[in-house]
């Protein structure tokens, strides 16, 4: 009996945990929410600009240390 009631508990806990995981939310955020599409635009423009500025981060700094070695 301990065992049918831990395993019901474990997957009422776990389906929300890992539906929030695989869509990429806080872990204890509401799995039931709906983003409307200004938001989910707005949260992927985020993610592209930050993503842009890292690259254009380490090209600048490959850029500079060519620079460098070549003024040598």
């Amino acid at each position: 009996m301990k065992f049918l009631l831990g395993l019901i508990l474990g997957a009422l806990i776990a389906f929300p945990l890992a539906h929030n995981l695989g869509a990429g939310k806080p872990l204890l955020s509401n799995p039931l929410e709906k983003k409307d599409l200004m938001e989910k635009t707005r949260d992927l423009a985020k993610e592209i600009a930050s993503e842009t500025g890292k690259s254009f981060d380490e090209s600048m700094a490959e850029i500079k240390k060519s620079i460098h070695e070549a003024t040598r």
